[in-house]
């Protein structure tokens, strides 16, 4: 009786670490996010940034920003698109004008870094923008 009692105990331990173990590996599959999944939400501008970014999982962006030229405090926005390439590390954002449904004829490139909280972009290409970084909201 004492034997089968064992292997009954046996039984369920083993069952219960492989459920640990089948758990934890389901964790870490589940839990590595792409880039595209990450740069989801708002982010605001840190380091003398001022642009708020709003990235939509449907592949839709708005930029907003409050500028300061010659003591005209004005605000801007963009709305459109954009595609990761995770393999290049690269945003492209493609604005369109509120007037022109077909967009405004450029693209916006950009290299990235990106951490669940933290968001560097830098302009390639261009001699209009450099680096800019961003916090999650």
């Amino acid at each position: 009786m004492r034997r089968r009692k064992n292997k009954w105990l046996v039984v369920f331990i083993f069952i219960a670490v492989v459920a640990v173990i089948a758990s934890i590996v389901c964790a870490v599959i589940f839990g590595m996010s792409s880039d595209s999944k990450k740069l989801v939400g708002t982010w605001k501008g840190v380091e003398g940034e001022t642009a708020v970014l709003l990235f939509n999982a449907d592949g839709t962006f708005e930029e907003s920003e409050n500028l300061n030229v010659a003591g005209v405090d004005f605000d801007t926005g963009f709305k459109g698109t954009y595609a990761v390439d995770e393999k290049e590390k690269v945003i492209r954002m493609y604005p369109k004008s509120d007037s022109d449904s077909s967009g405004i004829g450029s693209t916006w490139v950009y290299s990235y870094v990106l951490s669940d909280n933290y968001l560097t972009v830098d302009n390639i290409g261009s001699i209009f923008e450099g680096r800019k970084s961003f916090t999650r909201q």
